[in-house]
């Protein structure tokens, strides 16, 4: 929950402001109101900031002025002037939107110090309710009761008969707050847009390199149709995030606690970062056996007895240094078949016959034997599974 320059129109004394370009920009996030007092402003900006200028015609080099704002990282420019739009040339458009960086023009008598005050209040308060968002929902993950009254209570929210939850996470922390801010708006948007829920209806907030959201909804065809909304959304421009995965919990009924489909969800995210063919779109229901584990991972009979059927090839790898849990992994990934698990591991078909000997020899077992092959293999994603965790 950021305060972005869309949202200054819900402030009173802005209202007057008219936006000339840079639209797109609209969901850059606002840090802080700065007015300029110098003709450069490069040593005193971090980013993020909005920029408000008097215009006069002695200082209208305002071309130049944007350029160094777009490369300072700000998020837009208020120009305060009695002229009108034709201050604005073809040249700045052109570039602003190039950037999309918004640039408004305000009248110039407008008491500057009230409005920026009011914008300073605006993202304190933007900033108070997305940490006392995570602080809600952090308790609710925390409990072993259902207090979905709570959320009711804190965001006023719509508590429907089915809800499911969402996550994204991206490991670079920069590109999930640019996903926030725009991406995840348009997605907002279209679901909206569509009256597929209303505002009363959703739950999101962004704590360290996550985006989390919680959707209440009446019937099981609806959800439905909202992950599939948001998963083609979220198709077009998933290339640009190659590090961004987004799990889908199952649908569930309010008497699940948050809790457990939190970590359901959690559980998915996981499974699908660490799978390297998985997509990066993944719902708890696709993950086949690994729901299973999920529900054995506290089972020490069941961890023992899977540890057990591969110890032999782990010991032997870290004593010799070899890789035969690995190739023995990539076989069965392959469908036992030779010449596509020799070229996965870049060895000679003659090596890998040599190793699965080896193998077979270790764990005195028949690789010929479908029982003991399915065995073998879900100890091995059972030891992965839990090595991850």
């Amino acid at each position: 929950m950021f305060f972005r320059c869309m949202d200054l129109f819900n402030i009173e004394s802005f209202k007057q402001a008219k936006l000339i370009s840079g639209e797109e920009g609209a969901y850059k996030e606002i840090s802080w109101p700065y007015i300029k007092t110098t003709d450069s402003i490069r040593k005193w900006v971090n980013g993020k900031e909005l920029l408000f200028i008097l215009y006069d015609n002695e200082n209208s080099n305002l071309y130049d002025l944007l350029k160094e704002a777009i490369n300072k990282n700000l998020s837009g420019i208020v120009i305060l002037t009695n002229f009108t739009e034709e201050i604005i040339t073809n040249d700045l458009i052109e570039l602003s939107n190039k950037h999309k960086f918004p640039l408004f023009l305000l009248p110039w008598n407008i008491k500057l110090l009230n409005l920026t005050q009011e914008i300073i209040l605006a993202i304190q308060k933007y900033s108070t309710k997305n940490l006392e968002a995570q602080k809600i929902f952090r308790e609710l993950l925390n409990s072993d009761k259902n207090y979905y009254k709570n959320l009711n209570k804190f965001y006023n929210i719509n508590i429907c008969n089915y809800n499911f939850l969402g996550i994204f996470e991206d490991k670079d922390n920069e590109n999930i707050e640019n996903f926030y801010n725009h991406y995840f708006d348009i997605i907002l948007k279209q679901l909206f847009l569509k009256n597929f829920i209303k505002k009363d209806e959703i739950i999101y907030f962004t704590y360290s390199n996550r985006i989390v959201f919680l959707i209440f909804i009446d019937n099981i065809e609806k959800a439905n149709k909202i992950r599939t909304i948001i998963e083609n959304i979220l198709k077009k421009f998933i290339l640009k995030y190659k590090n961004l995965y987004l799990a889908f919990s199952k649908i569930n009924k309010n008497n699940v606690f948050l809790k457990h489909i939190f970590d359901e969800t959690e559980e998915a995210l996981n499974i699908g970062k660490n799978n390297k063919n998985s997509n990066q779109i993944i719902y708890y229901e696709n993950i086949g056996i690994y729901k299973i584990f999920i529900e054995m991972i506290n089972n020490e009979n069941i961890k023992k007895h899977c540890f057990e059927n591969i110890n032999v090839l782990l010991e032997y790898d870290l004593k010799n240094n070899t890789n035969l849990f690995e190739t023995l992994k990539v076989y069965f990934n392959n469908n036992r078949h030779l010449v596509n698990t020799s070229n996965e591991l870049y060895i000679h078909r003659n090596t890998l016959i040599y190793r699965l000997n080896i193998i077979k020899t270790l764990l005195k077992k028949d690789l010929n034997n479908a029982l003991e092959n399915l065995e073998l293999y879900n100890s091995i994603l059972f030891y992965e599974f839990n090595y991850f965790h």
